[in-house]
């Protein structure tokens, strides 16, 4: 190939995240034990690892992590 016309691979953060909710106006999402609970029983290292191939990253809250919104003592569950 020429120089500079090679495909160049290009990570980086995006200010966008997805979610698991849950429903509390169902019965048994009532209990805050058991939303946490749930919440726990989900390997989210291996949803990063297997379905977005090791390119995303934990959060803990909406703000984008690089903000001075975003507080980094709140720990995961």
């Amino acid at each position: 190939a020429e120089a500079g016309l090679a495909i160049k691979r290009l990570d980086y953060i995006d200010r966008s995240y997805s979610y698991i909710g849950w429903n509390e106006a169902k019965p048994w999402f009532n209990s805050k034990k058991v939303r946490q609970a749930l919440t726990m029983a989900i390997d989210r290292n291996r949803i990063i690892r297997q379905n977005l191939n090791g390119m995303g990253m934990q959060t803990t809250g909406t703000f984008f992590p690089f903000s001075p919104s975003y507080d980094p003592s709140l720990k995961p569950y």
